[in-house]
């Protein structure tokens, strides 16, 4: 995969990195997190974004990446899903869709 770049001052929300740490297959990249300095993610500080472009480059090298990068997909939908007002997780879909589509 191609390594990409963005503007060194952009970053990423730690609650969306966080997706990085939860998945389920986590144990299997966990190496490169920690070669990048993002094995300790707090949802609330914000990182620098060509180390997340860095860790996703790195996991698309490994054996399986499909399945490392369906997991943190999931891992993120539910942590999206999770941080919703209550009001929004309680709506029947139609409703949201009217509203938020």
């Amino acid at each position: 995969m191609p390594r990409y770049t963005c503007d060194p001052t952009m970053e990423v929300a730690g609650s969306t990195a966080m997706a990085l740490l939860t998945h389920v297959n986590s144990a299997d990249t966990l190496h490169i997190l920690q070669k990048n300095g993002l094995s300790q993610i707090d949802p609330s500080a914000w990182y620098p974004t060509q180390r997340v472009l860095d860790v996703l480059s790195d996991i698309s090298e490994l054996p399986g990446a499909m399945w490392d990068f369906v997991a943190i997909g999931m891992a993120a939908g539910e942590i999206g899903y999770n941080n919703l007002p209550d009001a929004m997780r309680t709506m029947p879909f139609a409703d949201f869709l009217e509203q938020y589509a």
